[in-house]
């Protein structure tokens, strides 16, 4: 019997070897199966551009809802309700003792995280390729600008709508003259150099809906949760716990009512994951139907082609300095 002229593939059938007509394959899908693993790994391989510019407008569009959240907290501070008149609500901070140090604590307990959130940033790994140097980084802080500035946009809103009544005593109030546009944008500005700290004197009452110090805290430590190896599993305990503690301070500091801090830590949760899950999502797929409603969202991540990899190590900055200088010197005397 002559053989097929057509081309064959082998194969394994109850233990017999036999061959199959490639075109058989081809009309079940196994080479188109082929094509499209093939094409998914070529797509995994494929480098992380830096994109410096969205890293640049995500701290631009932060910085933006940061001054506007400041200003915010100005109107909220100019009419708040009349203690006398409105009462403070009852709260479980009733039942616990004050500490005048809790704010300050809470503070403090952010700085610790940003001072811990800030070497994962400088140690993750780069590559030798100039081009893509920083790319893992400015990924980093693009998703970190945008998360916290739509969180600070949220509390704009909630703080402009509902004056909840000013904290009983020893919570006080800082009296300032707001009776102009011109002075309101003084003090906020003041209070947006200092980064709402209250530190810089002003007290401002009114914004409690939700917190901004917990909202921080939360943030970082999500941040640092998600994106340290996990060896550092004992960082990520530690930052958890600072992250309950300042939360804790804050209520024992009469900062905020405890829903205010309750609401800014589910509220972080809940925008922090669903960032994560739609990248993911669109990491896995390639496709952007399901972003057509959050071009915002998709602007910055529709080139993240691939999971970004936990991956640390010493930078050599002044190699990359160096590699950087090199090519610029080298294209000016082409």
């Amino acid at each position: 019997m002559e053989k097929p002229s057509h081309q064959m593939s082998n194969g394994v059938q109850n233990g017999v070897a036999i061959k199959m007509p490639s075109e058989f394959l081809q009309s079940n899908g196994y080479h188109h199966h082929n094509h499209h693993h093939h094409r998914h790994h070529q797509e995994n391989e494929k480098p992380l551009l830096p994109e410096y510019w969205k890293t640049l407008i995500s701290c631009l569009y932060l910085n933006l809802v940061s001054f506007s959240m400041c200003y915010g907290v100005i109107v909220a501070h100019q009419e708040r309700p009349d203690r006398h008149t409105h009462p403070p609500l009852p709260d479980l901070m009733d039942h616990l003792p004050f500490g005048a140090w809790g704010t300050q604590g809470t503070e403090a307990c952010t700085m610790i995280l940003s001072m811990t959130f800030l070497p994962l940033v400088i140690a993750h790994k780069h590559r030798i390729v100039v081009s893509i140097l920083f790319s893992y980084r400015t990924i980093m802080i693009r998703r970190f600008c945008i998360i916290m500035a739509t969180i600070y946009a949220m509390r704009i809103i909630t703080v402009l709508c509902t004056a909840l009544p000013v904290l009983p005593p020893p919570s006080e109030c800082s009296t300032i003259e707001l009776d102009t546009p011109a002075k309101r944008l003084k003090i906020a500005l003041l209070v947006w150099m200092k980064s709402g700290s209250r530190l810089s004197g002003i007290k401002m009452c009114g914004d409690y809906m939700f917190s901004g110090h917990v909202t921080s805290l939360t943030v970082l430590n999500l941040f640092i949760i998600e994106y340290s190896p996990g060896r550092l599993f004992p960082i990520r305990l530690l930052s958890t716990a600072i992250n309950i503690l300042g939360s804790v301070l804050m209520v024992i500091g009469r900062g905020h009512y405890t829903v205010d801090v309750v609401i800014a830590i589910i509220l972080v949760f809940v925008v922090f994951h669903y960032y994560h899950s739609q990248a993911s999502i669109y990491v896995l797929t390639k496709s952007s139907e399901q972003l057509r409603w959050f071009p915002f969202f998709y602007y910055f991540e529709r080139n993240v082609c691939r999971k970004v990899p936990n991956e640390y190590e010493i930078p050599r900055i002044l190699d990359a300095l160096r590699s950087i200088i090199s090519q610029i010197t080298g294209k000016r005397q082409q």
